[in-house]
């Protein structure tokens, strides 16, 4: 057991952590179009198969997932300047980050992962990420939720046959 301001200097100073407060949640947020998409995704999905994918892979089965990408990492922080009373110090700072990117994906469904690390957040990294994911998991279909990342409509981006 500890106290409150010894758990707070702790995780504050030491770790360097601050208390975050929760994202608000936008006026425009709608429950019940989300409840409405969850009731009728089957039937996209049974649209998708039928209007989408060729007639070949049409016994295979249909999986859906969602991805995102995150940075991990460190950004050096200022330092400070003695000045004189009232004066606003200025100094030469080069920020230095020491950081990589994880791609992941999510079957909401299953609960089931994929994750990999990279370098770098562009086409051709995730390029590598998405022939990583299809060669992990070959034997079905899938469907892929993106974000408006510029780097997921590149003409450079290359999608594996079993990937929507």
């Amino acid at each position: 057991e500890a106290s409150y301001k010894v758990v707070h200097d702790t995780v504050r100073y030491q770790m360097k952590a601050k208390l975050k407060v929760p994202r608000a949640v936008g006026i425009k947020h709608q429950p019940e179009a989300e409840e409405e998409l969850k009731k009728k995704l089957p039937q996209y999905l049974e649209v998708i198969k039928k209007y989408v994918i060729p007639p070949i892979d049409r016994q295979r089965k249909i999986r859906y997932w969602c991805e995102d990408e995150s940075r991990v990492g460190l950004k050096t922080e200022a330092g400070r300047l003695i000045t004189t009373k009232g004066t606003k110090p200025i100094g030469i700072m080069q920020w230095q980050r020491e950081n990589f990117y994880l791609y992941g994906l999510v079957e909401p469904l299953t609960g089931e992962y994929f994750i990999w690390e990279f370098s770098d957040l562009n086409a051709a990294c995730f390029s590598v990420f998405l022939e990583k994911f299809s060669a992990t998991y070959a034997q079905d279909i899938y469907i892929i939720q993106l974000d408006n990342g510029a780097f997921h409509f590149s003409q450079h981006l290359q999608i594996p046959e079993n990937v929507i």
